[in-house]
């Protein structure tokens, strides 16, 4: 929780330097992350006996690779929006993210259907159409230049 508080802080004045209104996502993305943060570190300050016990629980080790690969991929997500754009990047993270998450594991290895590939890619293109319009059309905010591919 510290590390995402100090992250959120470190990027607010990063995205105050974006032009005109095309900071107020950020900012407003920035905001949601800082106060979840916060109340995170607070709740392991104030009631320290939430986070007792132990923690190899049978979950925690089946959430480990998931976690690990969701972080990695959310950084692999943001370097590669520097090279082919917001919208792009957000289309191929969205479909790889909700098929990993949606595959099923049959004899130790990850299947998926033909049926899921469509309805997963069609879901990932439908997202990426919305957050084009909302971004766009409703709130009418421009994406920063070397993002707007």
């Amino acid at each position: 929780g510290c590390l995402f508080l100090l992250c959120g802080v470190g990027l607010v004045p990063e995205a105050l330097s974006y032009p005109g209104t095309s900071g107020i996502f950020p900012l407003i993305a920035l905001s949601i992350l800082i106060v979840g943060s916060l109340i995170v570190c607070l709740r392991a300050l104030l009631v320290s006996s939430f986070y007792a016990g132990d923690f190899d629980s049978p979950f925690s080790s089946v959430m480990r690779g998931r976690v690990a690969l969701i972080f990695v991929s959310v950084v692999a997500y943001t370097a590669v929006m520097l090279l082919v754009g917001f919208y792009f990047s957000t289309l191929i993270f969205v479909l790889g993210m909700s098929l990993y998450l949606r595959s099923v594991v049959k004899g130790g290895e990850r299947v998926l259907t033909a049926g899921c590939m469509v309805r997963h890619t069609a879901f990932s293109l439908v997202y990426t159409v919305v957050l084009w319009f909302v971004f766009s059309e409703v709130f009418l905010l421009q994406m920063p230049a070397d993002l707007l591919i």
